[in-house]
């Protein structure tokens, strides 16, 4: 299943109804500044994206309206995106099963449809005209200015699927099976990225730690699970021993500490707080960091690179992730079946050479 087109209508760049078509695959949107590309891929966020805000701004319309357009009716977005059947694909897809009740079209290719507006309600426009032809005015700006102060925070959003004329409703859960991972051009490296307590590398290494096991298709998944957990429980006893060697060091000096606990009677029914604990392996993310290995053998870590060469590994980082979260075997059913990558400007920060080697990656 893929993007096959998407529909924009009186958002930001696009006045009129404009529909782009895509590619199954790798889509590259090409235009001279201000042309609307980053408004395509807000569009796909929009629909996409379920953690993405549904709530636009007074920016967010397109502004070439009239005055007149302006005084009829309240300006409204629509967006909409078709998604198609890929050639091979199964024929009971779990993609299919996603978009069941998106279907258009229950032909080969099957298409199905999601759509959003954002809009003033029905019961609201009477008055809205009334108020807007109170304005007497050629600045078009003031007739924005008064949307703006008295109507956008009436403006609702509503996302449908299937044929729009119906105006079926999307159930938020239908949306858990689409990963939507959004690049903007304006993005740094968090010093803190290529640590182990960062999100995004906890998940990755998480994923992947154990890899050769998960990955062996020799393997039954019991197996698997049992090879794990045997790896988990050396692991477990190893660090029994640095716990061990830490209560030792601590000996004599946890009397110092606790030695209040009896004068302020804290230990009055004779028990007492004392140190103990464990370490689990997902709790030594945190310890790992991310260093880039010279040809020289010199180690330095990844926050020392340019920005450039960090934002390659920001993305592989995010790629290994997106594998991650559409593991059927990993997550079951809350695995991802639809995967989309929209990256504005990927040349950001790139110098052509590394440019050339991203693109024909």
């Amino acid at each position: 299943m893929y993007i096959s087109e998407l529909t924009i209508n009186s958002f930001r760049s696009f006045n009129q109804n404009t529909t782009l078509h895509f590619n199954e695959g790798i889509n590259v949107i090409i235009g001279q500044n201000n042309a609307g590309k980053t408004s395509v891929l807000k569009a796909l966020d929009i629909l996409f994206n379920n953690s993405s805000s549904k709530k636009l701004n007074i920016n967010d319309f397109n502004r070439n309206a009239s005055i007149e357009d302006l005084k009829n009716k309240p300006p409204k977005i629509y967006i909409s995106a078709k998604l198609r059947e890929s050639d091979d694909e199964d024929e009971y897809s779990d993609q299919l099963v996603t978009v069941a009740t998106w279907l258009t079209s229950i032909n080969k290719p099957y298409e199905a449809t999601i759509a959003y507006e954002f809009f003033l309600p029905e019961r609201e426009i009477d008055e809205y005209k009334l108020l807007m032809n109170k304005i007497n005015s050629d600045d078009i700006n003031r007739y924005w200015k008064a949307i703006e102060q008295n109507w956008l925070k009436k403006y609702v959003s509503r996302m449908y699927v299937g044929n729009p004329e119906f105006k079926n409703s999307l159930q938020t859960e239908e949306m858990n099976s689409f990963d939507f991972q959004f690049l903007t051009a304006i993005r740094d490296v968090e010093r803190d990225l290529f640590k182990g307590n960062n999100s995004l590398l906890r998940e990755v290494i998480d994923f992947f730690m154990d890899y050769d096991i998960k990955s062996n298709t020799t393997l039954e998944k019991k197996e698997k699970v049992g090879r794990i957990q045997f790896k988990k429980q050396e692991f477990s006893k190893e660090s029994k021993k640095l716990i061990e060697s830490l209560q030792q060091r601590m000996k004599a000096g946890e009397e110092q500490i606790l030695k209040y606990v009896h004068n302020t009677g804290a230990g009055i029914d004779k028990s007492k707080p004392s140190f103990d604990g464990e370490i689990l392996d997902t709790e030594l993310f945190s310890a790992l960091r991310l260093i880039v290995e010279k040809e020289s053998g010199i180690k330095l870590p990844a926050v020392s690179n340019g920005l450039g060469y960090n934002n390659l590994i920001y993305i592989s980082l995010l790629l290994s992730k997106m594998q991650k979260d559409a593991s059927g075997e990993y997550l079951g059913s809350n695995a991802k079946v639809f995967s989309l990558l929209a990256i504005e400007e990927p040349e950001a920060h790139l110098h052509p050479s590394m440019s050339i080697s991203f693109y024909s990656f």
